[in-house]
């Protein structure tokens, strides 16, 4: 009983994972996603980003730190997830975009997750 229990904990992660699709992908590349099944990992340039908000506060004399949070938060919220999807996508050895991941596959070039989909249904297990 307790090896049919340790394989079930085991086994059960893996279904999981196979059913998830993470898609690594930027600006230049938007995602077809219809059904909302995937989740996406968006890759910004953020010199430019952070570039253009530097300008801006230099620009408007901004030196309250609260007014900068308030108005550029999102901005920054931006650049740190999108380090955080350029170092996911290199650790999986991810070096164009944008690509898919399906269970343990990689799509790479398709910008329609549906489309994706159907190629990783015709070979699964490739």
């Amino acid at each position: 009983m307790i090896k049919k229990t340790v394989f079930f904990i085991l086994f059960l992660p893996c279904v999981v994972f196979a059913d998830s699709i993470r898609v690594f992908t930027d600006e230049r590349h938007p995602i077809s996603d219809p059904d909302h099944k995937a989740s996406v990992c968006m890759i910004v340039d953020t010199a430019a980003l952070q570039k253009k908000i530097n300008a801006d506060i230099r620009a408007n004399n901004i030196i309250d730190e609260a007014v900068i949070r308030d108005r550029y938060g999102e901005d920054f919220k931006r650049i740190g997830q999108s380090y955080q999807c350029l170092n996911q996508a290199r650790q999986l050895g991810i070096t164009q975009l944008p690509t898919m991941i399906i269970g343990d596959q990689a799509i790479v070039g398709l910008s329609d997750v549906p489309q994706a989909l159907a190629r990783y249904g015709d070979n699964p297990n490739a």
